[in-house]
């Protein structure tokens, strides 16, 4: 089965079967990435980022979740993807 099949069965799923598929895939254990993320943030690694964007939200710099990722995807090739994730939010 290919993704875009996947995909297919998925978006013909109720709203609540969705649901249980999501929770089920997030429940997944953490792999290699998970572990070493978690890691660093124990260790501190994110401490420098975390002040920055505390920094940012109090002088208003924070930028909105969207107005980033319009900046970082503004290119032909991701809008396609981008359009697909809005559909979703919307269901």
């Amino acid at each position: 089965m290919s993704v875009a099949e996947i995909k297919d069965a998925v978006n013909k799923l109720p709203a609540q079967e969705r649901l249980r598929l999501l929770a089920e895939l997030c429940d997944w254990p953490d792999d290699e990435w998970d572990r070493q993320m978690k890691k660093d943030a124990a260790a501190g690694k994110f401490a420098g980022l975390n002040e920055e964007a505390a920094q940012a939200a109090k002088s208003g710099k924070l930028k909105s979740l969207e107005a980033a990722l319009a900046e970082d995807w503004n290119r032909p090739e991701e809008d396609a993807a981008w359009a697909y994730l809005q559909e979703g939010r919307r269901s």
